[in-house]
């Protein structure tokens, strides 16, 4: 009987760290989403309203995900961000990205969006197609992992 309960326990352990190790991905295509879509309406506000940084990321900060809010605020104002969700170089790029908002003339700014949204966009479509190929990859490696470990036990 304790048998069965450890090779369940194992098993269920295993599925719960597959699965979070999918939400991580998940969350990662939602932080390149919300930076695709800051990038664009940053953009336009460029041409048309005209608000500061600060004044535009508080409007945005209403449809963002957590993550865009704890990164951006980590960029912009130099708030501490321990979350691990990007790449050393996925990292260095968002950097890059924030940094480049403060450009000195109109030009300037207009063409590190432009960059910028060329970049996310790409980077989008790429972590979607990890994804979606992946599939529920996490969670049946975890319960596979799961299982091996408690037949090792038993």
């Amino acid at each position: 009987m304790t048998d069965i309960i450890i090779l369940f326990c194992t098993s269920v352990l295993g599925y719960l760290v597959g699965q979070s190790w999918e939400s991580t991905q998940v969350r990662k295509e939602i932080l390149y989403s919300n930076l695709l879509q800051f990038c664009q309406k940053f953009s336009a506000n460029v041409s048309t309203k005209k608000l500061v940084l600060h004044q535009f990321l508080q409007e945005f900060f209403c449809d963002a995900s957590y993550e865009f809010a704890l990164y951006s605020r980590h960029f912009v104002d130099g708030a501490p961000c321990k979350k691990k969700l990007l790449s050393k170089i996925e990292y260095q790029y968002a950097k890059r990205f924030f940094d480049g908002l403060n450009a000195a003339t109109h030009q300037e700014l207009v063409a590190h969006l432009d960059y910028y949204c060329d970049y996310f966009e790409n980077t989008l479509n790429a972590v979607r197609a990890d994804n979606k190929s992946k599939g529920r990859l996490g969670q049946k490696l975890g319960l596979l992992c799961g299982v091996i470990v408690g037949l090792v036990l038993i």
